[in-house]
């Protein structure tokens, strides 16, 4: 752990699991060199010393806390990254490699099938590799021991295992000595990865051996097929960025860059804002979905689940019933006239106009009973509540969306140069923009956080600060709306529009400190069905 960097980090939290209570180095040197684009920002020093890694990081997605990493933070971050080509993150692997090579005197296919088991973690590697028996360290790794008598594996003769040719047939066989003739070979492989996309997982093709085809063997059969092997790198590429956890694919639109954590905390365990060099797009780090603070990325990953699960349910409802104006409970009417009683709270209203029915005139008195049965049950009430909260998500998202769209077209509208305004006025509509954005972005993640909430008083403070923050979202999204690139416009305009997105940035930070606080101090109870589902691998 570096100087800066210590185990009671005031940014990070105990990892907790969701209850009912509580929610430069010579190689790197080498590499700058090599490559013609700089690193940015330049490797950890240290970087070559993995800190401990879980075997399920990428089955499951554990419940840490959600820290973004504040203004403060920015300065001296306790998460290191580099945002790498593709190119610079091959360079990166294959320094691993020589390494690995270098140490254990191994052949580099070797090295790279043995980083790969164990998921690009040198240190894991070494440790196993001096405390296991050499056989059972290589049996597990599912390779064949190098350093035992070597055979001539392109001399190997004998009858095919697949087509049972023989004779005049070349043949070939890894150090497992199945045999096969060269065709049945190059069938199989190219079969494994077009097929079923696979690298270097590709097993022996005996049924009965787990022992791993290397890359040389594989290069050499796909010498004269130039789609294969393009295919082939690609699923190489993909597999060294998917099976290291400290790296992760940019989500940017077309961007291709790579995220790769340096820093030698256990940092990358928790949401970690990541924001790309090259595309600019903002991510977690840890589940590589949007920002999301401060839902946790596990109920982050429940929510987006039942989103996909209710849909056809959710699009019946909002087409064929109708919210209670008082208590927002979800009603379907199946006949009669259009005089209303809601079974929840009683309240009696207009099915057109939602319109008390006491200061109503039209439409006679109205037989309760021909109000649908559902209601009474747990689950359409559980049901309502959901549309209640997926609304409001959905809306904040196409606000956001609308909003981002309008900030382009004024962007665009910048660079060619079409309007003339001061740096600083520009400056000054950019941030309102971006304050708005990333205040609309927080917004839309409150309200699945808050569906997972059990009523008290802190949740009823949450949903106030909530509240305050839309509504001072929707009056900066309000002064947006108008022609800012109008100089006349914005100067009459300008004093409030920063006095408002400073307000606006201001509530958000009071928002995300009070569930921060809550993570911290246990004020978050769950409902037993984020309880139950945090207990199952996502």
């Amino acid at each position: 752990m570096s100087s800066d960097e210590s185990d009671d980090d005031e940014n990070f939290y105990d990892m907790t699991e969701i209850s009912s209570t509580s929610s430069k180095s010579p190689k790197i040197n080498e590499l700058e060199n090599k490559t013609n684009e700089p690193l940015s920002p330049v490797f950890d020093e240290l970087d070559g010393n993995f800190y401990e890694i879980y075997e399920d990081q990428h089955e499951t997605i554990q419940p840490y806390i959600d820290e973004p990493l504040t203004p403060s933070d920015q300065k001296k971050p306790n998460f290191h990254y580099s945002v790498l080509t593709e190119n610079q993150y091959i360079e990166l692997m294959m320094n691993y490699v020589d390494e690995i090579e270098d140490i254990l005197h191994i052949p580099s296919t070797i090295a790279k099938l043995l980083l790969h088991c164990f998921k690009w973690n040198k240190q894991r590697l070494l440790e196993k590799f001096y405390e296991m028996d050499p056989v059972e360290f290589y049996q597990q790794s599912k390779l064949v021991n190098p350093f035992t008598e070597k055979t001539c594996a392109s001399e190997s003769t004998g009858i095919c295992l697949i087509c049972c040719s023989s004779g005049q047939t070349e043949m070939f066989s890894l150090k497992c000595k199945h045999t096969f003739c060269n065709d049945c070979w190059k069938g199989y492989l190219i079969n494994k990865i077009i097929n079923e996309g696979l690298a270097q997982t590709i097993a022996c093709p005996d049924l009965q051996c787990e022992i791993l085809v290397d890359d040389e063997t594989i290069t050499k059969f796909l010498d004269d097929n130039e789609f294969v092997k393009h295919i082939y790198a690609k699923i190489i590429l993909n597999s060294y960025v998917e099976n290291n956890p400290r790296a992760r694919w940019c989500p940017g639109k077309n961007c291709g860059c790579i995220i790769n954590a340096t820093s030698l905390t256990s940092a990358y365990n928790y949401a970690q804002l990541i924001t790309c060099d090259h595309c600019q797009t903002s991510f977690c780090f840890q589940c590589a979905q949007s920002w999301h603070d401060p839902i946790k990325c596990i109920l982050l990953l429940q929510w987006n689940k039942k989103m996909f699960d209710d849909s056809v349910t959710v699009a019946w409802l909002k087409a064929n019933t109708k919210s209670c104006p008082k208590c927002k409970v979800n009603i379907e009417k199946n006949g009669g006239c259009n005089h209303m009683t809601c079974r929840h709270c009683r309240h009696e209203f207009c099915w057109l106009c939602f319109g008390k029915w006491s200061t109503h005139s039209e439409c006679n008195r109205f037989d309760e009973n021909q109000i649908t049965d559902a209601l009474q049950n747990e689950y359409a009430l559980a049901l309502s509540r959901y549309i209640h909260y997926y609304d409001r998500f959905y809306n904040h998202q196409y606000s956001f969306d609308l909003e981002t769209k309008l900030f382009e077209n004024i962007r665009q509208k910048f660079i060619l140069n079409e309007q003339q305004l001061s740096k600083n006025d520009t400056q000054t509509i950019e941030k309102a923009f971006s304050v708005l954005l990333s205040c609309r972005q927080t917004l839309i993640y409150t309200y699945p956080f808050a569906y997972y909430l059990v009523k008290n008083n802190q949740s009823i403070v949450f949903e106030e600060n909530q509240e305050d923050l839309e509504k001072t979202c929707g009056e900066l999204s309000r002064f947006l709306e108008q022609d800012l690139t109008k100089e006349l416009v914005l100067n009459n305009i300008k004093r409030i529009l920063i006095e408002k997105y400073q307000y606006c940035d201001s509530r958000k930070d009071v928002l995300l400190k009070h569930v921060k606080e809550g993570y911290t101090n246990d004020y978050w109870q769950y409902h037993e069905e984020a309880i139950i589902n945090s207990n199952k691998k996502v």
